[in-house]
């Protein structure tokens, strides 16, 4: 599969049909490596960024003290936070939900989870 396919499969569940390649940015990572994120704008409607994880990648180093065992474990603890952050309005990224209304999506190997972009320095 090239890029372009995998990118495609990747935000599927995110972006309204219609996106341009003009509106998806690569941030990190490659479909070729354990880990990638795009920042999506679509239309005028705020950005958003898409994060993808293999789901049989190990859990990054710099983690692994954080109980989370596989790399599942690990991206729905970050999306959990995140929406429990939102249900006490913490000024903090929002989840941004699959189609099914999941906080995180998978398509084959990958581990989706999106948020909202947040400009300015990390």
């Amino acid at each position: 599969m090239n890029d372009a396919a995998a990118v495609g499969r990747l935000l599927r569940e995110y972006h309204p049909r219609g996106l341009r390649p003009s509106g998806i940015r690569r941030l990190h990572g490659s479909v070729r490596g354990t880990s990638v994120a795009y920042r999506v704008e679509f239309h005028g409607q705020p950005p958003y960024v898409v994060r993808a994880f293999r789901a049989d990648g190990p859990v990054m180093a710099q983690f692994g003290g954080c109980a989370a065992e596989t790399m599942v474990d690990w991206v729905m603890s970050r999306a959990r936070t995140l929406h429990c952050l939102e249900e006490v309005g913490y000024a903090a990224p929002r989840a941004v939900r699959v189609r099914s209304g999941e906080l995180i999506g998978e398509t084959g190997p990958w581990l989706t989870w999106a948020t909202t972009f947040v400009d300015g320095p990390v």
